[in-house]
């Protein structure tokens, strides 16, 4: 097992466990529209391990997802565009061996 996580967040999640966890999350998810292209990157503990953080924008790419997303019956948003943020794709990768 690598202890890879990773998972789909966003401020405005069809299934509600895909909602920020914490203030990193809602934060990254805040920063990341001032440059989209750059991951927002620290370092986390969990459970007691050293874990290398990362949030990627989820970039609205194709007009398939924002029409899926505008007319899902769960969605909190229905105004996304083409090319818009819809959310974040968080990596978490262990930075050391024994949680030092």
């Amino acid at each position: 097992m690598t202890g890879l996580r990773y998972r789909l967040i966003s401020l405005w999640p069809i299934n509600p466990k895909n909602s920020p966890r914490d203030k990193l999350d809602r934060n990254s998810l805040e920063a990341m529209h001032e440059r989209p292209e750059m991951p927002i990157t620290s370092t986390v503990k969990i459970d007691g391990q050293t874990y290398f953080h990362a949030v990627y924008a989820d970039m609205a790419t194709r007009q398939s997802c924002v029409d899926c997303h505008n007319a899902h019956p769960h969605s909190p948003r229905k105004d996304f565009q083409l090319g818009e943020i819809m959310g974040g794709l968080v990596i978490a990768i262990p930075a050391g061996g024994n949680g030092d």
